[in-house]
């Protein structure tokens, strides 16, 4: 049967491989170029890869000549329904080459052709191109200048077809392609044709399509960013808000406001390229393709973010975008709570905010400079493919998770929609605040979304109303109302927590368990040793990275690719100090759970050299026990004769309460009192780790040294 309509293709998603290679469809009507780009497209990318090609590029008519016995002369004489089927062949040799290289296709291909019988374009894709392409991009040329071409072209022999005939084959060609993309996870653009940065422009989108194709390239892409704002800022951040920034920081869409911008600029940007007019008759009253796009089969998934990319990619060039970008933020009004609250956080050294848009980061960027916080403020957005990844709710969940987990950091969350929601729910709970503006532009799924939560009232969400006159959503009891003036998040905002938790004792029935070994008299050398390394692997694996925190990594995976790996945060920056003797099988335990860090033994403090400390990032005194502590408090002074502020670690199968015991400091208040306890006091960088807490103040010797018993050396004392 022939295919002679737009909806004669299956237009149903094709379900998506595991590992499914990228293919990328060069499209336009005969004539735009297509042939040329390729050709362009393997010199430009072949000086970059010369020695591990990362492109295989495809004619889809000399592939359908390398399927079909006879070559195109025997195709073109067949049926339409043995074509169809050969097309299919074509395009699943091109798939199968790409999966066994591992190279990305660039493929010249068409959507529809025009028969000589027929006075209508006719749809030639078949299923399995749908199935098989990732990506289409389509060269807009004006038809006038391909009739031309064609004309001019001596090498192929191509029917007559007058310029309106080419104008409507485009344009239906293009309206087309749009929407079955979108029905067959397919990310699509259109392309000026005559662009003099045409070859340019494809490569860096053909390398962009290939970072992506990566495992969680994206979230990596996020977490690279994250850090590099963690090192840029203060010593140590403890604080951050990770704010929305549409309908949460100010009452307005700016996606919707670029594009109703765009329109008022439709002259200019047609003018430059005629095809950018499909996408603003897509705007109107109601109507924006930003909302055409979410409301489709993609959703708001990372690929449907990635196509708004490509749609502001085609819309407008960098200046023409800035520009748009530029209006929309001067019509941008944020409230007034909220400059007020961001103005605070600036004022601190320990906290910070960001913006954390699914939206447009460049107008967030002057919304903030508009209102002077542009310095304190870090936006992470995306728009452009320059900015090299998207913000989705998952990317905005994994931010709290990292900020929380992988820097130790306490995380205030503001939102207002759906897609914040993840974000809302990985943040502590009464730490997650609801922004609600007017009815008339507040989210409405939101209340639907929130509905579905049978713990909303114990779930800690709180509402924020703006202005503070605004109705709320559902009761105050099920959804307390606070505002950013609130004393309570005010002090949260300002108190200082410290670096690490002061003091961390273990659970009192795994300190019984492990603690049997090491104090049964009977119990002495190489048994003794390996009771207290198996005590500090346990110190180490279950509480230094609840102060240090743990960092993630990949390793390979077992069904191939790579994974996730967790590990202690800067372990390879760690030093392990073993202080001897009686703290090197404990040692060696905690060595076990951080291969990676340095070891040093070191019996006096003066051992312990500028190069185990100096570009280090936590030292982990390990002793067995700490009496009254005058050991550790000499490290911990030596340490800091070199480094004033690097993180220090005490792990010790037992210390004396006395050494850390809370005392009256006579004013109606209590301190840690002791010499350990005074050094938590006085230095907010040393923590303490203990398997057990002894209130017991006898001082071992002979046969109670614990040193004596672990090198069965009783009889020397």
């Amino acid at each position: 049967m022939e295919q002679n309509s737009e909806s004669a293709v299956a237009t149903q998603p094709t379900k998506i491989e595991k590992i499914k290679p990228i293919v990328v469809g060069i499209y336009g009507i005969s004539g735009c170029g297509k042939s040329h780009l390729i050709k362009e497209l393997r010199t430009a990318l072949s000086v970059e890869d010369q020695d591990c090609p990362d492109f295989e590029y495809y004619d889809g008519s000399a592939i359908i000549a390398r399927v079909t016995e006879g070559g195109l002369a025997a195709f073109q004489a067949m049926s339409p329904e043995k074509q169809n089927d050969h097309r299919k062949l074509a395009i699943d040799a091109i798939r199968q080459e790409c999966a066994d290289t591992g190279r990305i296709g660039v493929v010249a291909g068409h959507y529809m052709l025009y028969s000589d019988e027929r006075q209508t374009p006719e749809i030639i894709a078949t299923a399995n191109d749908l199935s098989t392409f990732t990506h289409i991009l389509y060269l807009d040329v004006p038809a006038e200048t391909v009739a031309q071409r064609r004309r001019d072209d001596q090498n192929k022999q191509r029917g007559h077809l007058h310029v309106n005939r080419l104008q409507d084959w485009k344009v239906k060609e293009q309206k087309a392609l749009r929407t079955v993309c979108r029905e067959n996870n397919i990310l699509f653009s259109i392309l000026s044709g005559l662009s003099s940065t045409l070859v340019t422009d494809v490569s860096t989108m053909l390398r962009d399509f290939q970072r992506h194709a990566k495992d969680r390239e994206n979230s990596k892409t996020v977490e690279e960013v994250l850090k590099e704002w963690i090192r840029s800022g203060p010593e140590r951040l403890e604080t951050a808000m990770v704010l929305d920034g549409d309908k949460t920081l100010a009452p307005h869409d700016t996606g919707v406001m670029f594009w109703q911008a765009a329109k008022t600029m439709e002259a200019k940007l047609v003018e430059d390229n005629e095809f950018r007019s499909l996408l603003l008759d897509d705007v109107g009253e109601g109507k924006c393709p930003l909302k055409t796009l979410f409301s489709g089969p993609l959703g708001h998934s990372e690929l449907a973010f990635r196509q708004a990319v490509l749609m502001y990619e085609e819309i407008a060039d960098p200046a023409q975008f800035d520009a748009i970008c530029e209006q929309v933020a001067s019509q941008v009004t944020m409230y007034p709570e909220f400059v007020k609250f961001l103005q605070v956080i600036a004022e601190t050294t320990h906290a910070r905010a960001i913006v954390a848009t699914c939206g447009l980061a460049h107008v967030w960027n002057k919304v903030l400079r508009n209102h002077g916080l542009s310095e304190s403020v870090r936006v992470i957005g995306g728009g452009r493919l320059s900015d090299g990844y998207v913000v989705t709710a998952e990317i905005k969940r994994e931010l709290v998770s990292n900020l929380q987990k992988l820097y130790n950091m306490e995380v205030f969350a503001f939102g207002d929609s759906p897609l914040d929601l993840p974000m809302l729910r990985e943040a502590h709970p009464n730490k997650r605040f609801i922004v609600v503006g007017d009815e008339k532009i507040r989210s409405k799924s939101m209340e639907d979304e929130l509905r579905k939560d049978p713990f909303l009232s114990t779930s800690g969400y709180r509402q924020i109303l703006l202005p503070g006159t605004v109705k709320p959503r559902f009761t105050v009891e099920d959804l307390p109302v606070t505002q950013l003036d609130n004393e309570h998040i005010l002090e949260a905002v300002h108190r200082r927590q410290r670096v690490g938790t002061e003091f961390l004792l273990a659970t009192e029935e795994t300190a019984m368990q492990l603690s049997t070994a090491m104090r049964n008299a009977d119990n002495g050398g190489p048994v003794l040793r390996e009771a207290h390394r198996r005590a500090g692997w346990y110190l180490a694996t279950e509480y230094v990275h609840k102060i240090v925190g743990i960092e993630k990594y990949d390793i390979p995976h077992t069904q191939g690719g790579t994974t996730d790996g967790w590990r202690l945060r800067n372990e390879k920056k760690t030093t392990i100090v073993a202080l001897m003797r009686g703290g090197e099988p404990m040692a060696f335990g905690v060595s076990d759970a951080f291969p990676r860090a340095y070891f040093v033994h070191a019996k006096e403090p003066v051992q312990l050299k500028p190069e185990h400390v100096m570009s280090q990032k936590q030292i982990l005194l390990v002793d067995s026990v700490v009496n009254n502590g005058d050991s550790v408090v000499e490290f911990v002074e030596h340490i800091r004769s070199m480094d004033a502020y690097i993180r220090v670690v005490v792990i010790t199968g037992v210390i004396q309460a006395q050494s850390i015991g809370i005392v009256d400091d006579g004013h109606g208040s209590s301190k840690r009192g002791g010499k350990v306890g005074s050094l938590l006091e006085e230095d907010p960088n040393v923590s303490v780790i203990a398997l057990r807490q002894s209130k017991n103040k006898y001082t071992g010797k002979g046969g109670t040294d614990t040193g004596h018993r672990l090198f069965n050396t009783t009889h020397m004392d």
